[in-house]
């Protein structure tokens, strides 16, 4: 955590900032909406007061709680803001951060910077720059390829990747997460990590991304951490439109915790205060900048690599007769502070042996790859927000292979191969290998009924990776 001296913040500080910008006033529905946009979509003079307004954050000090890295620490300091992670509630804190945040950003300079809204990175895009990210993110000397942290710039770290560009995550798996009909599946539980979170949230901060973006105190000093989080927040917002009605259990418990938002208070500091986007006064523009062209299949995306090496563990199991309608693998007890690592789940039969680095064997049989980005040592006294030391991992499984697993008879033999890898990649592309999980059990669940099927898992063989 940042080390800042708490001493130093007088009683006027504390009652400037924010609270001279108007952000308790809360949203005004009644006004037009503001449009985040695709930053590809952005021209240049909306990139241009954009920069603007971050620039006069990060000039401010750090201390001002309009500025940059104060909202650096909103996210990474645990007594300032407590951001949750691991938790149903990560998608509706992380909106409220973006609205006040974003607020900041328009009373920066106005009124040249009265309309600014954060961007989005269409994570599922090929990337319009060089190395992997949106132009304006890799543009030489613009404020937003540089990071700001503890008062100046800073290096951000990012990982860079060579022409020919592919999309930073798989166009086709952000469908399959969108099509999740519950809000556990999606967004989260009680503890415990949604798709949304165990795919494009992981693997950009902890993997694509990496560097500052790849650590909780210091996510938020990149500004692409305020482009993939837009990019969230907007599929969460598509997602509801598909599922109305269907929420977070915490809607009014826990309110976030910490310093700022007790002086934000009393609006959007529960999820039931921003559940629609539209009260909040934006919503989304269309990715393909409404020209209204029909967006081409982008190829195989960068996540979709496969493992070189890793801890393998294989759990046998008979394929019962009913509830293939859908899979999850369940890993009790998952310690949330053991390093960051890849997960790669292979559904398959017995006599098609799991075959590591083959791509025909993947395209027909991998059946999930997440990322669980370990971001809390579990060891935060903060009450009912706390996070824990360990929760359950329940991976809902995408198998390519559903018209041959639904042919497939009762009582067949089928194998789960599970790979660990290390979440950081090697600068020349490759995964490491990595420790293999710790849990408690393991499952098979089948059906999305009330009552689904349940298979006990034995893990047969554990091969440490090299």
């Amino acid at each position: 955590m940042q080390n800042r001296d708490r001493s130093r913040m007088s009683a006027a500080t504390l009652a400037a900032g924010l609270l001279a910008a108007s952000l308790l006033a809360g949203p005004a529905a009644a006004q037009p909406l503001k449009i985040r946009k695709n930053i590809a979509c952005l021209d240049d003079r909306e990139v241009a007061n954009f920069e603007h307004a971050v620039t006069i954050l990060k000039q401010r000090d750090q201390e001002d709680k309009r500025s940059w890295d104060y909202w650096v620490a909103v996210h990474g300091d645990f007594d300032i803001a407590h951001c949750l992670h691991g938790n149903e509630l990560i998608f509706p804190w992380h909106r409220s951060m973006l609205y006040h945040f974003e607020k900041l950003l328009q009373a920066a300079d106005p009124p040249r910077t009265s309309n600014v809204t954060l961007p989005y990175w269409d994570l599922s895009a090929v990337p319009s720059g060089d190395h992997g990210y949106p132009r304006a993110y890799e543009k030489p000397g613009s404020t937003l390829s540089v990071c700001h942290l503890l008062g100046q710039a800073q290096p951000c770290g990012r990982e860079t990747y060579s022409k020919p560009l592919r999309p930073p995550y798989s166009g086709n798996e952000l469908r399959q997460i969108l099509g999740l009909g519950n809000w556990p599946d999606f967004g989260g539980r009680v503890p415990g990590k949604g798709r949304l979170e165990l795919g494009p949230h992981d693997f950009i901060h902890g993997v694509y991304v990496n560097g500052l973006m790849g650590a909780v105190p210091t996510a938020a000093a990149d500004p692409v951490f305020y482009a993939l989080h837009a990019e969230l927040d907007r599929l969460w917002a598509d997602w509801q439109q598909r599922n109305p009605g269907k929420d977070p259990v915490q809607l009014d418990k826990p309110k976030w915790n910490g310093q700022i938002w007790e002086e934000l208070k009393p609006p959007l500091d529960t999820a039931r205060s921003v559940l629609k986007i539209s009260d909040l006064g934006y919503a989304y523009g269309p990715a393909d900048c409404g020209r209204g062209e029909k967006m081409a299949e982008a190829p195989r995306a960068v996540n979709e690599d496969l493992p070189q090496g890793g801890t393998v563990t294989t759990f046998p199991f008979k394929l019962p007769a009913a509830g293939r309608d859908q899979l999850r693998l369940v890993l009790g007890s998952v310690p949330v502070d053991a390093p960051s690592t890849r997960v790669f789940v292979f559904l398959h039969p017995a006599n098609q042996p799991y075959k590591p680095g083959d791509q025909h064997f993947a395209d027909a049989y991998l059946a999930a790859n997440v990322t669980l980005w370990q971001s809390s040592t579990g060891k935060h006294p903060h009450a009912a927000a706390a996070h824990p030391a360990a929760s359950d991992l329940d991976v809902v499984l995408f198998p390519p292979q559903s018209s041959l697993l639904a042919a497939a008879a009762p009582q067949s033999d089928w194998v789960i191969t599970m790979v660990v890898t290390a979440a950081a990649r090697a600068r020349h592309g490759t995964l490491a290998a990595g420790p293999g999980l710790k849990f408690s059990r393991a499952s098979l669940q089948l059906g999305s009924g009330g009552t689904p099927v349940d298979v006990a898992l034995t893990p047969a063989r554990k091969k440490e990776g090299r």
